[in-house]
């Protein structure tokens, strides 16, 4: 038997013994490998069934000793239907706001008055630079108020400025932009006639007409370059004024423009009447179309007196002698403020020993004017400032050489001292040729109003004013 494993090599032999085997490991591998797919099958159903019968982030899994999954669903809400008044959608919550609110005040400047709210300095130059097209904030009032919305991210969303009743600015966010309007303000206006005479002054004729102190001011300015109404007026001297008045809910709120004016003197008449040119260009005309608004203001601020007069020769009443004065002193309570007479640039802003702290200004053709004595220089006044004919460059003081409150007032022209009161200025442009035609059309219909005796009144005693619809002036 042992010899038989030792006899040479038989290849015969050897492929039956490996057929043989060979059929029983092929069988054998047959058998595993669709038992291992019958499991695979098998395994993979189960996988899938659970993950179709637990929801996602729902589900609460317990596994038990008999390694059993129990899935626990938690209940659906009812769903209710929105009623008719609430609409298809549900609306979210309203959006909270915080609101700042104020007045210039005292600070001067929007951008003070806001800090002093902490108010970030982004979202103030988000205001400023919005709104500059619209507002001019270097003449900001103490009682311009605004209003301010930003949301709970700290972001703007809506900022109003009022200057007055009837100008009111906002900024409003839309989308990622920001942009700026005036409000359009529904009112109603009446032109009104205003007659009067005068007894003591303007002011006190105006306010024993139960009028403002506004429309003194605004009748003023158009006869400034024509009346001095501190020194010229004379008792007995009668005014008429044909005047828009505005209207907001029945209640009056300011003047408009003064359409027609006329001012009567026992030797001169003076009117002047209101036309926009086909520039846009608005202005006071006389009865020849003559601009009633010269270069030069016949006065540079409100005064209650001339204290001295433009001369050679008069006493000096602190260095005693005789000595030249060329300029005016008027008289005004210190803190008075006063105006440039005309455009111009601040060429000398100083201190002087006699004349205190003073100002030169420059004006076109070779004229230059003086302002001394000053108690303090007005905002933003400095040396190469341009100005505007009644800007305020300052306020009246006792500086220097100076008795008592009052501004030294002088013109030289081409440089040699003028008296301003003597001086003949040059007049603004007429109307322009081609409107001189409709000018006059227009003044005529205004003239017949200040002239029409059932439209002005024959007593000063019983004041009667009457007022007619702009729509229906003919």
């Amino acid at each position: 038997m042992r010899e038989r494993w030792f006899q040479p090599f038989n290849r015969g032999r050897l492929q039956q013994v490996v057929r043989r085997r060979g059929q029983r490991y092929g069988l054998l591998l047959i058998i595993i490998t669709a038992l291992v797919a019958l499991a695979a099958i098998c395994g993979y159903g189960v996988w899938s069934g659970q993950e179709k019968s637990s929801p996602p982030q729902a589900s609460e899994i317990r596994i038990t000793q008999a390694s059993e999954v129990q899935v626990s669903i938690p209940e659906e809400p009812d769903v209710v239907s929105p009623t008719p008044d609430e609409g298809a959608f549900r609306r979210p919550p309203a959006e909270q706001f915080t609101i700042v609110e104020g007045t210039i005040g005292k600070k001067g400047s929007l951008y003070e008055a806001l800090r002093a709210q902490k108010v970030s300095a982004g979202i103030i130059h988000i205001i400023v630079s919005t709104l500059d097209p619209l507002v001019d904030f270097g003449k900001c009032q103490r009682d311009d108020r605004f209003t301010l919305w930003t949301d709970e991210d700290g972001a703007l969303v809506k900022f109003a400025y009022e200057t007055g009743p009837l100008d009111i600015y906002e900024i409003r966010r839309e989308g990622y932009d920001y942009i700026a309007l005036k409000q359009e303000i529904p009112v109603d206006r009446h032109l009104v006639k205003v007659c009067g005479e005068i007894r003591s002054s303007l002011f006190e004729a105006i306010n024993e007409l139960n009028e403002r102190d506004q429309l003194a001011i605004l009748f003023a300015d158009i006869f400034a370059w024509e009346i001095d109404f501190y020194q010229d007026l004379q008792v007995g001297d009668q005014f008429t004024i044909l005047v828009e008045k505005i209207f907001k809910e029945g209640e009056f709120i300011q003047y408009g423009n003064i359409l027609a004016a006329e001012y009567r003197t026992s030797s001169t008449v003076h009117r002047g009447f209101y036309f926009e040119g086909s520039n846009g260009k608005g202005g006071h005309f006389d009865e020849k179309g003559h601009s009633l608004r010269k270069a030069f203001l016949r006065a540079p601020l409100q005064y209650r007196r001339i204290s001295s007069g433009y001369t050679r020769s008069r006493r000096h009443p602190i260095l005693g002698g005789l000595h030249p004065h060329y300029g005016i002193d008027y008289a005004a309570p210190t803190g008075t403020a006063i105006w440039s007479v005309a455009d111009g640039v601040v060429v000398e802003k100083t201190r002087d020993k006699a004349y205190g702290w003073y100002l030169a200004i420059r004006h076109p053709q070779g004229y230059k004017t003086y302002y001394g004595h000053l108690s303090r220089f007005a905002k933003g006044i400095k040396k190469g400032a341009h100005v505007t004919q009644k800007q305020v460059i300052g306020y009246v003081g006792s500086t220097g050489y100076s008795t008592g409150p009052h501004l030294d007032y002088r013109l030289k022209k081409h440089g040699r001292y003028r008296n301003p009161l003597k001086e003949k200025f040059p007049s603004g442009r007429p109307v322009a040729r081609q409107d001189l035609e409709r000018y006059m059309e227009t003044k005529n219909r205004l003239l017949k109003y200040l002239e029409d005796e059932a439209f002005t009144v024959t007593r000063y005693e019983s004041v009667e004013k009457q007022s007619i619809s702009l729509d229906e002036t003919p």
